[in-house]
């Protein structure tokens, strides 16, 4: 009868544990989602500084180096095509009329990310941002 006593025992014991067990692999996995979510905001914002100064070579555009917002922005957008568009706002600058060398090209990346299981543990959207810089060298 003892041996009953303890299979019972055991039951009971896991099943306070396995509420915390199961809490603790969903936040696992929401975490390694929203550094996959960063990782990839960060290097397209790298990507877009990079597609500005490379398309800063000519000086016929006048608004800025080479390449127009909408480009650009429109190549950032393909790069996370992984996300929902209406998640992702980029946003690069430029001195206006700038296409020489020393010019700064910017771009900033922002992205709302939405946990899967936040709702769980009361967690809502965060917003995620991610920038890069980098300058015109002919």
């Amino acid at each position: 009868m003892s041996r009953r006593r303890e299979a019972g025992q055991s039951l009971v014991e896991f099943a306070l544990i396995a509420p915390l067990l199961m809490l603790l692999v969903l936040a696992t996995i929401d975490g390694a989602r929203a550094v996959f979510a960063y990782n990839t905001i960060a290097n397209a914002a790298r990507e877009g500084a990079r597609y500005g100064i490379v398309h800063g070579a000519t000086s016929s555009t006048p608004v800025g180096p080479g390449v127009n917002e909408t480009e650009l922005v429109t190549h950032v957008e393909q790069f996370t095509r992984s996300f929902q568009a209406p998640d992702i706002a980029v946003t690069p600058t430029w001195p206006q009329g700038s296409n020489s060398d020393g010019s700064p090209v910017a771009v900033q990346v922002t992205y709302q990310y939405r946990p899967l299981f936040g709702g769980l543990i009361g967690i809502g959207p965060m917003t995620l941002r991610a920038s890069s810089t980098m300058v015109i060298v002919h």
